[in-house]
């Protein structure tokens, strides 16, 4: 991979960015050389501020623990370019990637997502909100997908007064939806539990 370092003076010194990447391109063979680094914007390319390096890749398929390796040599800017999903989505898969997002091994257990498919007919991880996900690094449920879903599948009357809790409690049982509450509200769950224990 072609890779850029910046050698300019500070702040940044050492940083490295790929020549093409999901976040950054330097187009140093044009009349006006310049580059971009996204959060940045797009700059005159000074040469003197930058050194042009090449870098193995990242050979695939990788692990966890490979991918780290890779990046706290060369960056995870360089890094993340190996991940298969889209630009927009490589650096929050990077961040998740070094700081796990809260209650993942909830969500990805598969105990708990046979028995969500089983009582709601339906897999877990499609309701998962991503705004959460990507701005709060944890795993909650979409409750405006969650409930429209019910409406359809489930004969939830969302326009009557009652809550989902209540409706689901008739439905599913009392047992169920505490389960359910556990596993979509996780953060209300845990406050829940701190009032009664303070």
């Amino acid at each position: 991979m072609k890779t850029f370092v910046y050698i300019g003076k500070p702040p940044g010194t050492g940083a490295r960015f790929p020549a093409f990447g999901s976040d950054s391109s330097f187009y140093t063979d044009h009349k006006k050389p310049t580059y971009f680094i996204r959060g940045r914007g797009t700059k005159p390319f000074k040469k003197k501020d930058w050194r042009e390096e090449e870098i193995p890749d990242l050979a695939k398929p990788f692990t966890d623990a490979q991918w780290i390796a890779y990046a706290d040599q060369y960056g995870d800017e360089c890094a993340m370019q190996f991940f298969d999903c889209c630009d927009y989505s490589k650096p929050m898969a990077a961040r998740q990637l070094r700081n796990p997002p809260k209650y993942e091994t909830d969500w990805h257990d598969p105990a708990n997502n046979q028995w969500f498919k089983t009582v709601f007919g339906a897999e877990l991880m499609s309701f998962v909100d991503g705004f959460m996900l990507s701005i709060g690094n944890a795993y909650s449920l979409d409750v405006i997908k969650f409930e429209n879903y019910l409406a359809r599948y489930h004969g939830y009357p969302k326009n009557q007064d009652g809550s989902m809790a209540e409706f689901m409690e008739k439905k599913f049982g009392k047992a169920t939806t505490e389960r359910f509450c556990r596993l979509a509200f996780p953060f209300n769950y845990a406050l829940e539990n701190q009032k009664v224990n303070s």
